[in-house]
């Protein structure tokens, strides 16, 4: 394993390191810990803001940035991020007569991140209005509406839809005997709607409801998201129920470690009877020291 801090490679003894993979507008993120004994590693002049890189062949967390690091009795710890700390500040702004792929190009400029789009629409907005939110959470709000899902990695932003997610070819298939110890699947009907009501007054007065003919439940109803047409409210509202809806069936699970599966990508589930099925990678941490990989996913739901 090599570690490369701001170009060059760290010849130090790595203890512990674990590199989480992560979609929902979440950065990956990195903990790599040294072994201390000798005091070596406090001499190293870590800086929040530096780049730090993992390598293992043919696997790298590409370019990170350290977001804090700590010493104790025996051990350093750095902490990284896929992002730049200036993310973290709050903006406000607004946009007019502004198309999506535009918006969200605006909001990535200052964070020096490339847009990638995958079954994305490029639909037009006569407003937009970003109150007191930073640029990343502002995005990943605005993609949750339209039905997509944002993913921080390697100096890349990826925008997925939703239905390009659904619609991948498994890379892997797992039956319990593929797991590493203790497991759990569960579906839930807790914070499951039924339908998505949108009322407007912004201009206009608009209503608009999508309701699921696949799921039981309470009508959640929102009032405070600007609305310019019937047409949008439709789409926002069937948006918004199927990202409420989207936990309903999940899995945490451990295998060994598998570098060449990502947060994003489908896997199918077998031989767990009414647990089986397609489910979508959320999260991943590999445990480097371990050798192993704990998965997070949920299952697609049909409809």
């Amino acid at each position: 394993m090599k570690v490369i801090y701001e170009g060059s490679e760290v010849n130090l003894e790595v203890s512990d390191c674990r590199i989480n993979d992560n979609m929902g507008g979440k950065a990956d993120s990195l903990t790599i810990s040294f072994a201390d004994i000798k005091k070596e590693c406090r001499k190293w002049d870590f800086i929040k803001g530096h780049t730090i890189e993992i390598i293992k062949e043919p696997f790298s967390t590409g370019v990170m940035y350290v977001d804090g690091f700590c010493c104790s009795s025996g051990s350093y710890t750095v902490e990284a991020l896929s992002i730049k700390k200036s993310f973290k500040t709050k903006r406000t702004r607004t946009w007019e007569n502004v198309k999506f792929l535009d918006l969200a190009q605006d909001l990535l400029e200052d964070l020096e991140l490339k847009l990638e789009t995958y079954g994305v629409n490029n639909f037009q907005y006569l407003r937009v209005d970003q109150i007191q939110k930073n640029n990343i959470e502002f995005l990943n709000y605005r993609c949750m509406l339209e039905g997509y899902n944002l993913k921080i990695s390697n100096g890349k932003a990826l925008v997925i839809s939703e239905e390009f997610l659904k619609n991948q070819n498994e890379v892997l298939t797992l039956e319990p005997s593929s797991f590493v110890g203790k497991y759990n699947f569960k579906c839930t009907s807790n914070h499951i709607y039924g339908g998505c009501e949108i009322i407007s007054n912004s201009k206009t007065f608009i209503r608009s409801s999508y309701i699921s003919d696949k799921l039981n439940g309470d009508i959640i109803r929102i009032a405070d998201i600007p609305i310019s047409s019937i047409g949008e409210a439709n789409r926002f509202a069937k948006n918004i129920l199927m990202y409420l809806n989207k936990g309903e069936i999940s899995g945490v699970f451990t295998i060994n470690k598998n570098t060449s599966i990502a947060a994003g990508n489908v896997l199918r589930i077998e031989n767990l009877d009414s647990f089986n099925g397609r489910y979508i990678i959320e999260n991943i941490m590999h445990d480097s020291i371990l050798s192993k990989s704990k998965v997070t996913v949920r299952k697609i739901l049909e409809g």
